[in-house]
């Protein structure tokens, strides 16, 4: 492929030739019209070049479809206005692949200024434009943008990324002065300081790094970091100056974030009377709160050093056994994974309480640990002080109950004498005066007799109420079956009296006192025979079930459950909690004999043996009386 070039000669056109061919260019040479007369040999790697029969190059095919419109416009336009002609576009290869390249092409002119000749070459730049992309994309992703300052052009540049992180259009004029525009007003003065004279920088310190903020044409602020470099020749004179520029808007927000809840957790552990000291796994301080040296009186210059050994060996010495209290702190920091409480005892007498937690990590790293320190020690004092007074208050109780227990008997004697008296004088003075003569003596008397019937029964029910406390053993072993067969012989003549029927199930073994618990049955049963209806056989049904009936009781399965139900006269159920009150009485002393005591005494039986009691019934309907007591586990 041979040269025609005006005004060159044939040596010269042949230097060419071979010159055109020994570089990795693709060459080019178009004539003044724009037409392309011809390509060197790099045109056999490319595909889509056809040379017609008049000896030019139809090269439009070479060309991505999606740049043949603009190259060719360009082309169309340099060939017009004689300037050089440069343009980046997609080149068809002859693997059928597209590659990015740089077309130059410069003008040969003639003495009068018109074109004679179009010298062009097209450079393979797809590499640096693939990686320039990638760069872009990058700094897209990551928010971030880049820039350029040549100092001897004195001319700044900046990528589309950088522009739109400062709120500009992409396609704006990027200046020094339209950056300074949108920095805040209180960071504009150090950015303008750092930038002032560049030239200024120390070579051996050539990078530059700082923040600030910059306002939006929404009024928001945004915070950007900017790195850069500035690069220096040999002579030490600078070149250029690039850097990035990153949105750390976010970052900036999570940092304050933190800085408040640092500063919140700061506050709340300062605000609290005790004190907080955090230790790493090795035992190495981390952090305290105020109230740390205060309550361990720790002098300022060793909680400057931050040293735990040193304040470890402090602190020893303000406790009673130090060398057990260096021991323990150690053997928690070598074995102890959980949480500890301990009292800690100091030669001036104060008590300081520690809590300590291990702070795990979710492999079960131990991370460290957070202690907790409190004086006690004016607590610990009141709570000794409680006890003695509560031990005092004991024995003065029970040197008081033993009293009242010894005036109980003194005088349950004491009183019992007058009234048998009264009783056997009574007796001697109706058969001392025989027949009665009148309707009101007999009246009279009747009402002595009754009387002291009466103060007597009285009396035995106050003194076995008042000595119900002194019963110690209730765990003997009880069997209520054996319990209710000596009832019903005791109250025989009663049940012939009342034409009673005692009906029951198997009932279990309790756990108790066979006393009281033949007691609170007795009166129970004899509650239900005394209040049985006139003229009506008095049914008694005596019934078990497992389960306490909503009666709170948390040992569920050591109790049971005691149903105790009659068909007597019943009472309104209002008064279901009153009949347990001593002296309580519910029926006129004339129509039921009694004390006002029995009922009473059930109640606090059943509470001595941990259990419960409640009554329900209805006028002329019966009563009911539900009893939870323990039962007797082998």
């Amino acid at each position: 492929m041979k040269l025609h070039i005006p005004g060159l000669g044939g040596d010269q056109q042949e230097q060419l030739y071979y010159l055109s061919n020994a570089i990795p260019q693709l060459v080019w040479i178009a004539g003044a019209d724009g037409k392309v007369i011809f390509y060197n040999e790099r045109v056999s790697e490319y595909a889509g070049a056809t040379r017609l029969a008049d000896g030019s190059w139809q090269w439009d095919g070479l060309l991505h479809p999606h740049d043949t419109a603009a190259t060719v416009e360009a082309w169309a336009e340099a060939v017009r206005s004689g300037e050089t002609y440069v343009k980046e576009h997609r080149v068809k290869m002859k693997n059928g692949t597209y590659r990015w390249h740089l077309s130059r092409g410069v003008p040969k002119k003639n003495d009068d200024g018109t074109v004679s000749v179009w010298f062009g070459t097209a450079t393979d730049i797809h590499d640096q434009k693939t990686n320039e992309e990638l760069i872009k994309l990058a700094q897209e992703s990551a928010q971030m943008g880049s820039w350029h300052y040549d100092f001897q052009l004195e001319t700044i540049t900046a990528s589309d990324q950088l522009k739109m992180l400062l709120g500009l259009d992409p396609t704006a004029e990027f200046s020094f002065e339209l950056f300074i525009s949108r920095v805040v007003e209180e960071d504009r003065e150090n950015i303008v300081n750092v930038y002032r004279d560049l030239s200024l920088i120390n070579p051996q310190h050539p990078r530059l790094e700082h923040e600030y903020r910059i306002r939006m044409d929404d009024q928001s602020i945004r915070w950007l970091k900017a790195k850069g470099r500035i690069f220096f020749n040999s002579a030490g004179k600078p070149i250029h100056f690039a850097g990035l520029m990153l949105d750390i808007t976010h970052e900036k927000t999570v940092e304050e974030k933190l800085n408040y809840r640092k500063a919140l957790l700061e506050a709340q552990s300062d605000a609290i009377p005790d004190a907080l000291l955090v230790v790493d796994a090795r035992g190495k301080i981390l952090s305290f709160n105020k109230n740390f040296p205060l309550i361990w009186r720790i002098p300022e210059h060793i909680i400057a050093e931050k040293n735990d050994d040193l304040a470890l060996a402090y602190v020893s010495k303000m406790v009673v056994d130090g060398d057990a209290f260096l021991t323990g702190v150690r053997k928690h920091y070598e074995h102890s994974r959980g949480s500890t409480r301990e009292e800690i005892h100091l030669k001036d007498g104060r008590i300081i309480e520690r809590y300590g937690n291990a702070v795990l990590g979710d492999d079960n790293t131990n991370y460290g640990w957070a202690w907790y320190f409190r004086d006690i020690t004016r607590e610990k004092n009141a709570e000794r002080a409680l006890e003695q007074l509560i031990t005092d208050r004991t024995k003065e109780l029970q040197r008081s109950n033993d009293d009242l227990l010894q005036f109980a008997h003194v005088a349950s004697h004491d009183l019992k004498e007058p009234v048998r008296k009264i009783k056997t004088f009574a007796s001697m003075l109706r058969t001392e005066l025989g027949e009665v003569p009148s309707e009101r003596g007999r009246l009279y008397m009747s009402k002595i007799e009754s009387a002291a019937d009466r103060m007597y029964h009285m009396i035995d029910g106050l003194l076995t109420y008042s000595s119900l406390g002194t019963v110690e053993n209730l765990n003997e072993k009880v069997s209520l079956e054996t319990v209710i067969e000596n009832i019903k012989t005791d109250l025989e003549l009663v049940f012939l009296e009342k034409k009673a029927t005692l009906m029951h199930e198997e009932l279990p073994v309790l756990k108790g006192s066979q006393v009281l618990i033949y007691q609170l049955f007795f009166n129970l049963i004899n509650n239900s025979l005394k209040f049985s209806k006139r003229d009506v056989p008095c049914i008694i049904h005596i019934r078990t079930s497992a389960y306490p009936h909503q009666l709170g009781l948390d040992d569920r399965e050591n109790f049971i459950t005691i149903e105790l139900k009659d068909n007597g006269v019943g009472f309104e159920d209002v008064h279901a909690e009153n009949i347990f009150k001593t002296f309580t009485r519910l029926h006129p002393r004339k129509e039921y004999e009694g004390t006002g005591l029995g009922l009473a005494l059930c109640k606090k039986i059943v509470e001595r043996h941990g259990g419960q009691i409640r009554a329900t019934a209805k006028v002329n309907d019966g009563a009911s009386f539900t009893i939870v007591l323990p039962l007797f586990r082998e």
